[in-house]
């Protein structure tokens, strides 16, 4: 899923759902999306393991089968209080607060990152710096990371881990139901931000757009148009 020599494109071409596209197209691209992810289903790591990752559930539990999300995914959670709960709502391992121990388990293809913007930095030196720097030390090939906290935007992660990483960051489509009746992914956008002048293989794209389909539509927000 990490080819190198996959085709980039820029930022301002980068406009997952194209108004000017056929609604006939755009389901047999997601189709086709989500058979080559579930050919090769990626490995997850979720830091930050609370509500907005519980929502997402629909977007990564329908990629594997039972035995492979045990295998496929490690949840990592802060919230002592409510650990037991999760672990017998949910089909993967959770941990509390071992986010390096997560990470060096399962070397995940994407991680979830999405702790409280108020300590995002800190987690960023502290587990992401160091599991980035054993990477590059074992050549292990780098993780796709997806980020949930509005701030620090992605630039910021470009600084601390390096210049070759895929990072955006990630406002999902919060509308799912209207008076109780799910809309099934076809109202609203989750919009995903890039950060100019780090562009991602075509294949990367491909795969995060066909993650966040049960949402809704994928559309590029531009840095400077961000709040």
């Amino acid at each position: 899923m990490r080819t190198r020599n996959c085709a980039h494109v820029t930022n301002s071409g980068l406009v997952l759902q194209n108004i000017n596209k056929t609604h006939k197209n755009l389901e047999i691209s997601l189709v086709r999306s989500v058979i080559m992810i579930k050919d090769n289903p990626p490995k997850i790591v979720i830091i930050g393991f609370g509500f907005l990752m519980g929502y997402l559930y629909p977007c990564y539990s329908r990629l594997y089968s039972e035995k492979e999300m045990e295998n496929c995914i490690i949840a990592v959670t802060a919230d002592e209080a409510t650990l037991e709960e999760k672990r017998a709502k949910y089909d993967f391992p959770i941990l509390l607060h071992d986010n390096m121990g997560a990470l060096q388990t399962l070397y995940p293809d994407i991680i979830l990152f999405a702790p409280p913007p108020s300590v995002a930095p800190a987690l960023t030196e502290s587990v992401l710096v160091p599991y980035f720097q054993q990477l590059r030390t074992e050549k292990k090939p780098l993780p796709d990371l997806y980020v949930f906290p509005p701030s620090p935007q992605g630039n910021y992660y470009i600084q601390m881990l390096g210049q070759d990483i895929h990072v955006c960051n990630i406002l999902p489509n919060m509308v799912s139901q209207i008076n109780g009746i799910s809309l099934e992914g076809k109202e609203g956008n989750t919009h995903i931000t890039i950060p100019d002048g780090h562009p991602w293989p075509q294949e990367n794209l491909a795969r995060l757009q066909s993650f966040f389909a049960p949402l809704g539509g994928v559309v590029a927000v531009k840095p400077e148009h961000v709040l």
